[in-house]
């Protein structure tokens, strides 16, 4: 074997090494490329389901939304009723006021100012001291 035969030969060995270097490179590629696509494909699963989760949030969201708004309507009825019904009471009580007022104008006047007043004709208790206790 000559030299140029042996020196054919060691460019041969060289490239058949080189080209074995560029296989192996190539396999682990492919592997990444296997790996990125499997991941790419679990990575648009998981988008489908964020974005159908972000919907039953948004729905979620404008149902509250909705319930708050009656909620808020229902309150504020009930607050003009409640207000309605505490200023009929206050009235009441100032007319109730009014006439336990006038009545003991009469009763003590009737009566010359005594605080013990006789038993009135019914037979019910001292009206007038009921009066005074009921203040």
């Amino acid at each position: 074997m000559d030299m140029t035969e042996m020196t054919g030969l060691l460019m041969d060995g060289i490239l058949i090494m080189l080209l074995g270097a560029v296989l192996f490179a190539c396999i682990r590629v492919n592997g990444r490329l296997i790996d990125m696509r499997k991941g790419q494909s679990e990575l648009a699963d998981l988008m489908g389901r964020l974005e159908s989760s972000t919907k039953q949030a948004q729905d979620a969201v404008s149902h509250l939304r909705k319930e708050s708004a009656e909620a808020i309507d229902d309150l504020g009825s009930a607050s003009r009723k409640a207000r309605a019904l505490a200023d009929e009471l206050t009235l009441i009580t100032e007319a109730g006021d009014n006439l336990a007022n006038r009545l003991e104008k009469r009763l003590t006047s009737k009566h010359g100012g005594e605080e013990n007043v006789t038993p009135i004709r019914s037979g019910r208790p001292d009206l007038l001291k009921a009066l005074k206790e009921a203040r």
